[in-house]
């Protein structure tokens, strides 16, 4: 990857190869996994609603900068994309449900930054799409949409016309309206 802090999944890791939710290891819970039964039932429920809110707060990741956005066809910008999860926990990304190779993004630390290179989004189709950021003990899902290059130069072109009949109707109209006055001033002058 050619920016500076960028980083791949490690090697051999695959997006496909994470564990569910209910099978993650949570390393902030391994004191109270090493608990015996016994012990484990002296915790009461209440401090166990809390251990399982706070844990579950650790791994509720989210897009905060990128979601929702738009790219057009035919441009030579990035889309980028950052993901509140520790950049050390990154391991890949998914659109629309498939596995991205690493050539097709750029990925740097500021929590995780994902920059999708112009030759990969130029191979997506106009619409909308999702982007899933993955990490080793969660993930979190945001949208983004490819505009079509057609669409917008058709609409271009139409405001363009539009705006030129406009001006041209209001100049006649005001022509006309000056013509008019002149020859009712010259006419009024002609009767005294």
């Amino acid at each position: 990857m050619s920016a500076a802090g960028a980083v791949a999944p490690p090697p051999g890791a695959s997006v496909n190869s994470f564990r569910s939710n209910s099978e993650k290891e949570i390393p902030e819970r391994s004191p109270y996994d090493a608990l015996s039964d016994d012990e484990k039932s002296m915790v009461s429920k209440s401090c166990k609603d809390k251990l399982d809110a706070l844990l579950a707060a650790l791994v509720a990741y989210d897009i905060v900068k990128g979601d929702g956005s738009k790219w057009q066809q035919g441009s030579d910008e990035s889309l980028s994309f950052t993901a509140n999860g520790p950049f050390s926990k990154f391991m890949g990304i998914k659109i629309d449900g498939n596995e991205v190779d690493t050539s097709c993004y750029e990925v740097k630390s500021g929590s995780t930054i994902i920059n999708l290179k112009p030759s990969y989004l130029a191979t997506l189709s106009a619409g909308k799409h999702t982007i899933t950021v993955i990490y080793v003990d969660g993930e979190t899902t945001g949208e983004f949409t490819i505009a079509d290059d057609s669409a917008t130069e058709d609409n271009s072109k139409t405001g363009d016309k539009m705006n030129l009949i406009f001006w041209t109707m209001l100049f006649i109209i005001s022509g006309s309206a000056g013509a008019a006055l002149m020859l009712y001033s010259q006419k009024k002058r002609q009767i005294k």
